[in-house]
């Protein structure tokens, strides 16, 4: 038996950030924008008037780095010991990744101070509440998820050597970062499975082991590449799989594919249309 694969949970200053692209228009891909979650925060923490105005203003100026931001601190004590100063200002001495420091600071407009300076007054809540909702819950299901990487590590054995936190905002959705992967877990605002979380890891760690650099070549390979090794998972897995990989609005992906050559517009008329026999139809692909 393989070695398996052991989440931890993602920490403040991750679900901080999850919090803000969780209320933020994003174009695709890497859209976060959840109504569901939403609907929690507002009884949960009450109005977001600001925050809503905030996000409504990052959405258009999105830059594809703000994804990083997550990466950005260790925790939020230590991101609020920066948040009076303007990222501009800030140095390699201050944050957890130099790179993604100048990723950050390198984009165009004012974009990236307007997260800074949302993030700073969204922390104090997210701290509180991460301490008393989200790390609970998420240390009472990580048994039942590492149960789930178990199996999805029978199916991909390099996934035991990744790192996998594990998001309560982040829900049905994935990031591939540089040093982990964060995936969302089963929460009270959601009704995930712990094998979604596990075929979440499954996918993220197909797209950063691919080949292809850009975002097209990498989910074309990890969902070919994944559907065929699926086929021999466990039934629970498989059926997760299937009905995530069944869910997703796959048209302009399928479209990149067509017109790159990887699929006949017949197959990729199938693989958009039949949302019940896609396993097999991108297994056959793989």
């Amino acid at each position: 038996m393989s070695e398996s694969c052991q989440a931890e949970i993602a920490g403040d200053f991750t679900e901080l950030v999850a919090h803000l692209w969780a209320h933020v228009h994003a174009p695709q891909p890497g859209d976060a924008y959840d109504p569901r979650y939403i609907e929690w925060a507002r009884v949960a923490i009450g109005p977001a008037d600001d925050l809503m105005h905030d996000a409504a203003m990052i959405g258009p100026r999105w830059d594809p780095a703000l994804h990083l931001w997550s990466e950005l601190h260790a925790d939020i004590p230590v991101y609020r010991a920066t948040a009076s100063r303007a990222l501009a200002d800030l140095d390699a001495s201050a944050v957890g990744d130099a790179r993604i420091l100048a990723a950050l600071q390198a984009i165009d407009g004012p974009v990236a101070e307007l997260v800074h300076t949302t993030l700073s007054l969204l922390a104090p809540t997210m701290q509180r509440l991460f301490a008393d909702v989200m790390a609970p819950e998420l240390l009472s299901g990580l048994q039942a998820v590492n149960a789930a990487l178990a199996m999805a590590t029978d199916v991909a054995p390099g996934l035991a050597e990744r790192a996998v936190a594990l998001s309560w905002v982040l829900g049905p959705r994935g990031r591939g970062m540089p040093r982990r992967i964060v995936v969302g877990a089963p929460a009270s605002w959601n009704d995930q499975s712990p094998a979604l979380t596990a075929v979440l890891a499954l996918h993220e760690h197909a797209v950063v082991r691919a080949s292809a650099t850009e975002y097209v070549g990498a989910e074309w390979a990890a969902l070919t590449g994944n559907a065929k090794s699926i086929c021999g998972a466990s039934r629970g897995l498989r059926t997760a799989y299937a009905q995530w990989l069944g869910g997703l609005d796959l048209r302009a992906l399928v479209q990149a594919a067509v017109t790159r050559g990887w699929v006949s517009a017949a197959d990729g008329e199938g693989l958009v249309g039949d949302s019940a026999e896609r396993l097999e139809r991108f297994a056959a692909l793989g």
